[in-house]
């Protein structure tokens, strides 16, 4: 079949192709995003004194017992952590997640710890209600918490050592927290005080049960 091209048809033709011989096609796609994750680090290890911290070789703080590093920006994935005293923690820090690591004492050939996680980077700070966490990071078998406010007491029984309880709602306001043996309710090992305000909060309980030295660690996760 013969096609009868016309002297306009063949103008449009020669000026497409011109246009595609002048197209800028790049020889790389786009940039990928930074992919953050951003976390602090919390020292309840009581069978130590200071420790320096660093994360793929690099320094992110020295603190004593009880002693807290703020939160840092990590690229995601798995990070190594590297104490002072010699021991090593793998991190997983998921895409996009605030979260907490706490150190714990030694019981074995290797040092173990507590992660958490506060919300997702762009999640807001600020919650309807004030929200409250409480974690036995301590040298102690099971405890018992009591959380008093001016409206409102929970009760937190059989908290496992290495557990946290899930964030309580509460009405904000001034709280007292007291801990005590699982099996001993009535004698307290320690308390402390917080104002909860309309933001998430973590209480940590940390020391030694059988040397009368619990204490808490008390954090906004802001």
């Amino acid at each position: 079949m013969h096609v009868k091209t016309t002297p306009a048809g063949m103008l449009l033709l020669l000026a497409a192709i011109w246009l595609l011989g002048c197209a800028d096609v790049p020889s790389t796609g786009p940039t990928a995003p930074n992919i953050i994750s951003e976390f602090r680090f919390v020292h309840a290890a009581g069978d130590v004194g200071n420790v320096g911290i660093a994360v793929d070789g690099a320094s992110v703080g020295n603190i004593a017992f009880k002693g807290i590093v703020p939160h840092s920006q990590f690229p995601s994935g798995s990070r190594l952590a590297v104490l002072s005293t010699g021991d090593s923690l793998l991190v997983s820090m998921e895409s996009y997640k605030r979260g907490t690591v706490v150190i714990l004492p030694k019981a074995g050939p290797v040092r173990e710890f507590i992660k958490l996680f506060e919300r997702r980077v762009f999640d807001p700070v600020s919650t309807n209600n004030a929200l409250l966490r409480i974690v036995h990071a301590a040298q102690a078998p099971e405890v018992f918490v009591k959380i008093v406010g001016a409206t409102r007491t929970v009760r937190l029984n059989n908290l496992a050592y290495k557990n946290a309880s899930s964030y309580l709602e509460l009405p904000a306001g001034n709280y007292t927290i007291t801990v005590a043996a699982a099996n001993d309710t009535s004698t307290v090992l320690s308390s402390t005080t917080l104002s909860a305000t309309n933001k998430r909060q973590t209480s940590v309980i940390l020391g030694n049960a059988s040397a009368s030295t619990l204490a808490f660690t008390n954090l906004a996760d802001d």
